[in-house]
């Protein structure tokens, strides 16, 4: 589907128009996507979700609520999730050199790994990837530089009136994908992420909506960045689908997001921790 660029056909309903006139140059599309994503440093939000999670055995699990989503750039998040009395039943996160997710109650399982690993043959399955999460937010300030791995490669979908930009980095004896982002032609905003494993197969594919104005201070209104508010997530390897809506967000909140609102969680409120690296070698200090 994404190599013969055709308009998905999963997915919102809301088809763009075919576009046939003029386009811009890859320098002049990522100058404006930048200019966009420059703004963002962090964020603060709070959110709606539904998840169905399916753990290792094939088992779905339904879970719903409300929480709070916080990030600092490059790839700190965390992300919670509570049900009124409940409290706490879902978290992910990831921190510059770890990633990790909570489901409690029913699951009581936490999982964890190194950024290092990620994609290795080494690692274990997890339902939902954190580490992905942070690509799906996908308000990283794209490389200028457009000759070093991961390596892009823009071309417009004229059906879906959208920039397309697959990365590729060089793997032993070939290139592979890492990610692909399409951007609205006429707001460059971005509106569907895909990210992929080392033999090509999608690890997470999101559809992003309902763009919104982040306040930022001394950036005029009219100036504000914007980021996707509306997120249809799915993890096709393990089947786990995740809804995901933001409100009243706000580039921080009573200087949150900081040290000490994001780091690696304790698990004494889990009944079992799975290191999804535990066979790979033990990455760099």
């Amino acid at each position: 589907m994404f190599l013969i660029g055709c308009v998905p056909k999963t997915g919102p309903t809301d088809r763009p128009k075919p576009y046939f006139g003029p386009t811009e140059s890859m320098v002049d599309v990522v100058g404006r996507i930048n200019q966009n994503h420059a703004k963002i440093r962090s964020l603060w939000a709070r959110h709606t979700f539904e998840a169905t999670v399916v753990d290792d055995k094939g088992k779905s699990h339904f879970v719903n609520g409300d929480g709070n989503l916080l990030f600092r750039k490059p790839r700190e998040l965390r992300l919670i999730g509570n049900k009124d009395i409940a409290g706490t039943i879902f978290e992910a996160g990831s921190t510059a050199d770890r990633f990790w997710l909570k489901v409690l109650p029913e699951l009581e399982t936490m999982w964890w790994g190194y950024h290092a690993n990620v994609g290795k043959p080494c690692t274990l399955d997890v339902p939902i990837r954190p580490d992905a999460l942070v690509e799906v937010l996908a308000v990283s300030d794209l490389p200028t530089d457009f000759t070093t791995d991961p390596q892009p490669v823009m071309r417009f979908n004229n059906d879906a009136d959208a920039y397309m930009f697959l990365w590729t980095k060089f793997a032993v004896d070939r290139r592979v994908p890492v990610r692909e982002v399409w951007y609205d032609r006429a707001t460059k905003l971005p509106k569907l992420v895909v990210y992929f494993d080392l033999e090509g197969r999608i690890v997470v594919r999101a559809y992003l909506a309902q763009h919104r104005p982040v306040p930022i201070d001394g950036v005029s209104e009219s100036a504000r960045p914007r980021v996707a508010t509306d997120f249809k997530i799915f993890f096709p390897q393990s089947g786990t689908k995740l809804n995901l809506q933001l409100r009243d967000i706000l580039s921080s909140r009573n200087g949150v997001p900081n040290d000490k609102s994001i780091r690696f969680p304790i698990t004494d409120d889990v009944r079992e921790v799975v290191q999804i690296d535990r066979d790979c070698d033990a990455p760099p200090k």
